[in-house]
């Protein structure tokens, strides 16, 4: 039984992480710094925990199992692919400049769903990603125990 959830809003990526010490500990931290991501993982994490039934951890190989991921990272689309009539013809559908990095929305995801619907996201062994123009906004998941 798969998990489906929908994170409506601007996809966020995992930015480039800063090593930060703290005074007084010998450990070093690595922040993230992409600010968005913050919220959007707060409101992700939400989401993760209410779509996921009851029965999950029973049926799942939650501890050492495998997973498969089905990711859609949807953006708007800008103003110059319409015209007076609406979508150009020749509007792209996918996605294909720098404004987001597909492997950062991965890793952020992963990130976000350890210890929701997996123990690690080293346990991720497929990762179907996309990402689009569209209408609204929103990255849309499903995860699948296998």
């Amino acid at each position: 039984m798969p998990i489906t959830f929908h994170v409506p809003g601007k996809p966020a990526k995992k930015g480039s992480l800063k090593p930060m010490i703290v005074p007084g500990q010998k450990r070093v931290f690595m922040l993230n710094m992409d600010a968005k991501a913050k919220g959007w993982t707060e409101r992700a994490r939400l989401l993760i925990v209410a779509a996921i039934p009851s029965q999950w951890y029973l049926e799942s190989a939650y501890e050492l199992g495998a997973f498969k991921v089905d990711v859609t990272f949807q953006f708007l689309r800008p103003k110059g692919h319409y015209n007076k009539k609406g979508l150009r013809p020749d509007a792209p559908t996918y996605l294909i400049t720098r404004i987001f990095d597909i492997d950062k929305g991965q890793r952020l995801l992963g990130d976000v769903m350890s210890g929701l619907v997996y123990r690690d996201d080293s346990q991720i062994v497929t990762w179907h990603a996309t990402k689009r123009y569209a209408d609204t906004e929103g990255t849309y998941v499903t995860v699948t125990a296998l």
